[in-house]
């Protein structure tokens, strides 16, 4: 077991202990909540638990407690367009070539197809492209739709699991 993941550990068992009788009831059930989803997390990814445990762990800044919960590690289950950015990359390869910067990306709202090579030369960061809608920042002349896949609205869109096991909620590809 990593270090990482003995900390989390003597941290739950700590709160299990606490004085608080609302955290020392919750605390066994979060336990269970966070190796059910790393466990989940793992199986999707093809990884142990511990490699996804440990990469949350290390980027965990805050109590376990609002750290772990759906809004930052959703239920894979739950989503229909799930893949991990490897794939996510291969899929791009296959549908526009090897570069990354000519993939089509469709915003769920408008439609608009953009591209990363757009929002290059438009001189804004060309990894917004595959999460915001180009007519948020005036390219392309487009009325403005101001949607962005990480916004408050549940949008169609592709759930990436990142090499931290993160997710990360992007615009589909355009179809052809």
């Amino acid at each position: 077991m990593s270090k990482e993941i003995e900390n989390l550990m003597q941290e739950i068992a700590r709160d299990e202990q606490s004085s608080d009788s609302y955290i020392r009831k919750v605390a066994p059930k979060k336990r269970e909540w966070i190796l059910n989803r790393a466990d989940m997390y793992a199986q999707y990814c093809g990884v142990s638990r511990e490699d996804v445990l440990t990469s949350w762990e290390q980027s965990r800044s805050f109590w376990y407690m609002n750290y772990y919960q759906d809004c930052n590690q959703p239920d894979l289950t739950e989503r229909s367009n799930v893949m991990s950015i490897a794939q996510w990359k291969e899929k791009g390869k296959e549908l526009f070539g090897d570069n990354a910067k000519e993939w089509q990306f469709e915003c769920p709202n408008c439609h608009n197809v953009q591209t990363m090579q757009q929002f290059f030369d438009a001189g804004i960061e060309p990894n917004y492209a595959y999460c915001n809608c180009a007519s948020r920042f005036g390219i392309g002349g487009l009325a403005t739709c101001n949607w962005s896949a990480g916004g408050l609205i549940p949008l169609p869109c592709t759930y990436v699991i990142t090499e931290q096991y993160k997710i990360v909620k992007v615009f589909n590809f355009h179809k052809k």
